[in-house]
């Protein structure tokens, strides 16, 4: 399913990158096709984490619990805490802090740095590129689905699944994710504004495609999902 995914991704990415502008523009506009995507992917891994939560027995439950708060989290920043759905005003006080004027925290003034693409266009820098929410998101996205897999299979992270049974991804869900986030960034460094946009929204998009296949896949399924036992992944 990873690899079915990674396909359809990348193959996404460039109609992004070379297809008809008016059209790519619509579809990953603000509550656009995309954005709505992203959400239903966060909600579908909330759902999950839940109804797993709810109904397994004896099983290591912290992983879970996180998931299902970071999926909410994830789900409720993209629709603006519901705001996009019952359209209500967004409080004077949160409003002059928020660099579009929303109700959520990813885009509070001191969160916003300038896009990287851009500052490497105008070679303008900012120190804020490091600490903007879309930095911070990257490098966790990145530790978890990355460089702590590797640290797992390398035998490193025994304590780790001694606590939690932490699940361990096949070599074909780390590859698929990798090549797929590789190519949205060479892509969104070989374009332009608005396709950088558009790729950057699709990227955002695939992030909660890989989040809510991992809760799928790894963190709820019986019987299919390897196990590390004793710093070692199972077969």
């Amino acid at each position: 399913m990873a690899v079915a995914a990674g396909v359809i991704g990348t193959a996404i990415l460039f109609v992004m990158s070379r297809g008809p502008r008016s059209l790519v523009t619509r579809v990953t506009a603000e509550d656009g096709f995309i954005e709505t995507l992203s959400a239903v992917f966060y909600l579908m891994g909330c759902v999950i984490c839940a109804s797993r939560l709810w109904t397994s027995r004896g099983q290591p439950k912290a992983l879970l619990v996180l998931w299902m708060f970071l999926c909410f989290l994830f789900f409720a920043e993209e629709i603006s805490w519901f705001q996009r759905l019952f359209d209500y005003p967004t409080p004077e006080l949160v409003r002059s802090f928020n660099a579009q004027g929303e109700l959520n925290l990813h885009n509070l003034t001191f969160w916003s740095g300038t896009s990287p693409y851009r500052a490497l266009e105008t070679k303008e820098y900012d120190l804020r590129l490091l600490t903007s929410s879309a930095t911070i998101f990257k490098v966790g996205f990145f530790t978890y689905f990355l460089a702590l897999p590797l640290i797992l299979r390398a035998g490193w992270g025994r304590r780790l699944t001694d606590w939690q049974a932490f699940p361990t991804v096949r070599a074909s869900f780390l590859l698929s994710l990798c090549s797929t986030m590789l190519v949205s960034f060479a892509l969104a460094l070989c374009s332009r504004e608005p396709t950088t946009k558009s790729i950057v929204e699709t990227r955002e998009m695939l992030y909660a495609v890989f989040i809510a296949l991992y809760v799928w896949t790894y963190l709820t399924a019986t019987g299919n999902a390897p196990r590390l036992r004793e710093g070692r992944a199972t077969r």
